[in-house]
């Protein structure tokens, strides 16, 4: 582990009981830091001759539901967000909403993940976190049949593939990650405090750009398992991933395999974007955010089956 991580590590928050804020720009003051580009919600930085990006959470937030490029400023972004705020829908990194956030993720890396060492990905209570894992891995086909009566579908007998194979079984979709808070780096923010994720570099291409109907069986099950995995636990606990397609509305037909939110390889499949989820148990009347995640558990619904009779 280098230095670096070293320092990521022991400044992270790992619970909603143990935030504190660091400065973070001091300890990364002895690298390179590059800007990569910016998405809605932050922006994103490469730690130069590391394996390392660093997303900070904005506060001028980057909204883009007609006009790309459309910039809210930060008077007009906090009005929006006191209105939506009351509806039960937050988007600035405030310290609720941060630890609101990280909770959210430790229950999705309980399905999505599969930290089986430190070295893959450390957390004080990693072995605990891993077992949970174990266990929705272990029993994932014990569900089918009340899956298939809760989102009324019929899942190909193809599914039982998932099992058999202990790779794409324990498959790990997380990169390894911290989560931090403290006061900005970019000129932007203007030195307020927000959450800064220090997340593994992952290579390869974005799922938007790959047809998933002829990738190889091995990434066609991974896929097949994404979408299994997103099913169970939005039938278990109500939470849906943000899988938004890069072009919201133009795409609004394809809230799943057409995002730019995971990256896709030879051997591999993985979540970048871990910090924005769908709580469908606590939506208020507000439309759009109770339809998006229809929109993603739609596409996931039609898509298992599609993919499994090309196996």
């Amino acid at each position: 582990m280098n230095t670096l991580e070293e320092s990521i590590r022991d400044n992270a928050i790992y619970s909603k009981d143990s935030y504190k804020e660091t400065d973070v720009a001091s300890f990364l003051s002895d690298f390179k830091i590059t800007k990569k580009y910016a998405g809605q919600l932050s922006r994103v930085f490469e730690v130069e001759k590391t394996n390392w990006l660093v997303k900070e959470a904005k506060w001028d937030v980057k909204f883009e539901p007609f006009k790309p490029g459309l910039t809210i400023p930060s008077k007009i972004a906090a009005f929006l967000d006191n209105l939506l705020g009351q509806l039960a829908f937050s988007f600035l990194p405030k310290k609720k909403e941060i630890l609101r956030q990280y909770e959210l993720y430790l229950l999705f890396s309980q399905y999505f993940g599969f930290f089986d060492s430190d070295k893959r990905y450390y957390h004080p209570d990693r072995e605990v976190i891993s077992l949970a894992q174990v266990s929705i891995r272990d029993t994932l086909l014990n569900y089918r049949v009340q899956l298939e009566e809760f989102y009324n579908i019929k899942l190909d007998d193809k599914i039982n593939l998932l099992h058999e194979d202990k790779d794409i079984r324990y498959h790990n979709f997380l990169p390894k990650e911290y989560l931090l808070a403290g006061k900005s780096i970019s000129k932007q923010n203007k030195g307020r405090v927000t959450s800064f994720i220090f997340q593994e570099f992952v290579k390869g291409d974005l799922l938007h750009d790959v047809d998933e109907m002829v990738v190889s069986k091995d990434q066609k099950l991974r896929l097949v398992l994404m979408m299994y995995l997103l099913l169970l636990m939005n039938m278990q606990t109500g939470v849906v991933p943000d899988t938004r397609p890069r072009y919201n509305f133009f795409q609004a037909y394809n809230w799943l395999t057409k995002t730019d939110n995971v990256i896709i390889s030879k051997n591999d499949v993985k979540f970048i974007d871990t910090r924005w989820f769908y709580d469908t148990k606590n939506f208020s009347y507000l439309i759009l955010p109770s339809v998006i995640p229809k929109l993603a558990i739609r596409k996931a619904k039609t898509s298992i089956n599609k993919i499994l009779k090309t196996i």
